[in-house]
């Protein structure tokens, strides 16, 4: 549904945010990081700079998150 949305309205930053947290809900963890990887594509957004105040903390803290954020976190 989120997915038809989003066709219907040509694509919106902050509809994928809301489709992240239901994967993560649904337990869908590896569909939730490659929306994320999506988003950051497609939007030319520093998503590991926003993911903290935006998803869950569990997500956050768990191993497949840490890993997918080491290799997209911008150059310090």
């Amino acid at each position: 549904m989120i997915g038809d949305i989003y066709e219907a309205v040509e694509g919106d930053e902050y509809l994928l945010w809301y489709k992240v947290n239901l994967l993560i809900t649904a337990d869908q963890a590896e569909k939730a990081i490659a929306t994320l990887s999506e988003m950051e594509t497609k939007y030319k957004i520093n998503v590991v700079s926003l993911a903290e105040s935006r998803l869950p903390t569990e997500f956050c803290s768990s191993k497949d998150y840490k890993a997918w954020a080491r290799q997209h976190r911008e150059p310090q």
